[in-house]
């Protein structure tokens, strides 16, 4: 049987691995839209100081979400790059039904909550019209950081199409 002092400390670790992991979640999530809001900078304009506009006044602000900028791609692949679109609509899917949720649960769960059993397990809350609980355990985690890499993938490939379409006037 495990002491007072015993139950606390192990408390203390399974509440830093739960923080740890909601950072490296959240943090994965946010290069992915890092990379999406300099796609969609990239083809607004071809001007490097309206560029930097671009990027500083609209797309890394909190005016516009996740999932807003991921439909405003969405609107152009299906407008003029419909080969892509076609190409990475799955991945557009996986980011609406998947990411940009879990990315959610994982910003507004009150760590307290996110342990369960020896800390392998987090819990998610999602309190809406009722309470919901959603449990990840390690290799659901590791495999939301696959898909997220394979959406930073799309939106590099994304990048060398959009800039041979859209050339910047100020590339040499």
């Amino acid at each position: 049987m495990k002491s007072n002092v015993e139950k606390s400390m192990l408390l203390k670790e399974h509440i830093k691995k739960a923080n740890y992991t909601r950072g490296l979640v959240i943090n994965t999530i946010v290069q992915v839209e890092y990379m999406l809001d300099r796609l969609l900078a990239e083809y607004f304009t071809s001007d490097n100081n309206r560029y930097e506009d671009m990027l500083l006044l609209v797309f890394s602000t909190e005016r516009i979400t996740l999932d807003s900028k991921r439909r405003i791609l969405e609107v152009i692949l299906k407008k003029w790059f419909k080969d892509q679109h076609t190409k990475y609509s799955k991945n557009l899917r996986y980011m609406e039904n998947q990411m940009i949720p879990i990315r959610n649960r994982f910003a507004h769960s009150p760590t307290e909550y996110m342990i369960k059993n020896d800390g392998t397990i987090i819990d998610l809350i999602k309190v809406k019209d009722k309470q919901e609980t959603i449990s990840f355990n390690e290799n659901q985690i590791t495999e939301l950081k696959e898909n997220c890499q394979v959406c930073i993938e799309m939106m590099m490939d994304l990048f060398r199409i959009v800039r041979q379409a859209h050339p910047r006037n100020d590339w040499k």
